[in-house]
C-alpha cells in the first residue's frame, strides 16, 4: 500500500505540474490578448474619428465681380462652410488635415463683353483650367481631385484678361 501511496502522489504531482504549465501558457495568450485587443481599439478609435471629421465648402460672389489675370477669385457669400475650412478673406481653401479632396468650380459667360476663364490652384500649382467663352450664356466647370496634407491652400484665379463672375452663375 506505501508504494500505491507513493504512486499516486507521483501522479498527482505531475497533474499539478501539468496544470500549473497549462496556466501560465494561458495567463502569456491572455495577455498578448489584451495588447492586442487595446491596440484593435485605438485603430477603431482612430478610424471613426477620421470617419467623423467632415469639412464642405460652398460659396458664391454676392454681386459681379470683374478679376483681372492672375488675381484670386474670393467668394465672399457661404451658402456651406462645414469645418471653417475656407476663408471669406483671402478666397482660398485650407486643408484641416490629411486626405483626398474633391474640388469643383462653374460659372457662366454672360455677356460678349466678358469671358471666364480659371484656375483651381493648390499652392501656386494649376490643377484644372476652363474657359468660358464670351458668348452669352456658355457656361464652363472645372472639377477636380487633389490629394493634401494639412495646411494646404486652395484657390480660383483668374486668367488671361479681364473676366466677370456673376453671383447666380458662379459657385465654387
Amino acid at each position: 500500500a506505501p508504494d500505491s501511496c507513493l504512486q499516486e502522489r507521483k501522479e498527482s504531482s505531475m497533474t499539478v505540474d501539468a496544470v500549473l504549465a497549462r496556466l501560465s501558457l494561458l495567463e502569456a495568450d491572455n495577455a498578448r490578448l489584451r495588447s492586442h485587443d487595446s491596440k484593435l481599439e485605438q485603430r477603431v478609435d482612430a478610424v471613426n474619428e477620421t470617419a467623423m471629421r467632415r469639412v464642405n465648402f460652398n460659396v458664391k460672389p454676392s454681386s459681379n465681380l470683374e478679376v483681372q489675370n492672375g488675381e484670386r477669385i474670393v467668394f465672399d457669400t457661404v451658402v456651406e462652410n462645414i469645418g471653417d475650412a475656407y476663408s471669406v478673406s483671402t478666397g482660398q481653401f485650407t486643408a484641416p488635415f490629411d486626405g483626398l479632396y474633391f474640388f469643383a468650380f462653374s460659372t457662366a459667360s454672360l455677356t460678349t463683353s466678358y469671358q471666364s476663364w480659371a484656375d483651381i490652384v493648390v499652392d501656386d500649382v494649376v490643377l484644372c483650367r476652363f474657359r468660358a467663352q464670351s458668348n452669352h450664356g456658355e457656361m464652363g466647370s472645372c472639377q477636380t481631385n487633389a490629394q493634401l496634407s494639412a495646411g494646404q491652400n486652395v484657390w480660383v484665379t483668374s486668367r488671361d484678361t479681364t473676366n466677370r463672375y456673376c453671383p447666380h452663375s458662379t459657385t465654387f
